[in-house]
């Protein structure tokens, strides 16, 4: 990797989320082991889908955002309850499936089933098709970025916080730049191996979005200039430092510029870790796609 793309080293761990619900709200430990499929333990474990297979979520179902939900990672645990009705719904994931589907049926006035994923049901999976891999590890934004993104909204995103609900990423660091993040991934014949603490992860490539981040994360309301502004703005603001053909090597789903966060995937050599908030983030370098797989 060109010492122009190389990390300064002071970038560290400042959030974790993990959505054990596909599509609702996240569960923010302090510390999260890698679990035997290379996901964070408990992410996306769980999908809704609708009676034609396919996913409930934000994507095609906007208000599903009016959910607000608690986990007990523990348990495996939920409790539910909408922006409208706060009274207080709680299952146990395992035990109670059709205790939580009969709830969202209710909610969504049409049938919805919970399944239970064998590794996870992350949007990551799928997302290096041209190569044929799929990965199940976690996405990766700075701090910064989602501070940027917000201040090209004003009055539209209620800050950073917002703008973090929004885009949905599992991993936030600090301590950098804006679109840090672009340097974790290179060409589409090559990964970006970097450490979390004592965990060696690979960045794979940057991540195509949907309409979420567009959504209210309260309400589902659509922002309708989310798309069109944000992709100016990221051409517009791409870092000096970086390589903006890079996004074009990746971009089979024809998302032009809009890419928010970067996939990750984490080797069989360190399922069991553990990453938490407040572990240093290092970059090493670029390595071949195919051989460090």
């Amino acid at each position: 990797m060109p010492a122009s793309r190389m990390s300064p080293n002071m970038a560290t761990i400042s959030n974790i989320s993990v959505y054990p619900i596909k599509g609702l709200r996240p569960e923010e430990p302090d510390a999260v082991e890698v679990a035997e499929s290379g996901s964070l333990r408990y992410d996306r474990k769980y999908a809704l889908f609708s009676e034609d297979d396919e996913y409930v979520n934000g994507r095609r179902n906007p208000e599903i955002q009016r959910v607000r939900s608690s986990f007990d990672l523990e348990e495996g645990a939920v409790t539910l309850w909408t922006d409208a009705d706060d009274d207080r719904a709680r299952f146990v994931l395992d035990d109670e499936t059709e205790r939580v589907e009969a709830w969202f049926s209710d909610f969504f006035d049409e049938p919805v089933r919970l399944e239970k994923a064998n590794t996870n049901y992350t949007d990551n999976a799928g997302a290096l098709s041209r190569k044929m891999i799929t990965t199940t590890g976690p996405s990766i934004v700075s701090k910064a970025t989602l501070e940027t993104v917000a201040s090209w909204f004003p009055d539209l995103i209620d800050g950073p916080e917002e703008m973090r609900r929004r885009a949905r990423p599992n991993i936030v660091v600090d301590g950098v730049e804006p679109f840090w993040e672009d340097r974790l991934y290179a060409d589409e014949d090559h990964l970006v191996t970097f450490e979390i603490g004592d965990v060696s992860m690979q960045g794979l490539r940057p991540l195509p979005r949907c309409s979420v981040p567009a959504q209210n994360p309260d309400s589902g309301e659509l922002l309708k200039t989310f798309v069109k502004e944000f992709t100016r703005k990221r051409k517009e603001t791409f870092p000096p430092w970086g390589d903006p053909t890079l996004l074009g090597a990746h971009d089979e789903l024809d998302a032009g510029d809009y890419y928010l966060a970067v996939v990750t995937r984490i080797p069989t050599s360190e399922w069991g870790k553990r990453i938490s908030v407040g572990d240093s983030v290092a970059i090493e370098g670029e390595k071949s796609l195919i051989t460090a797989l």
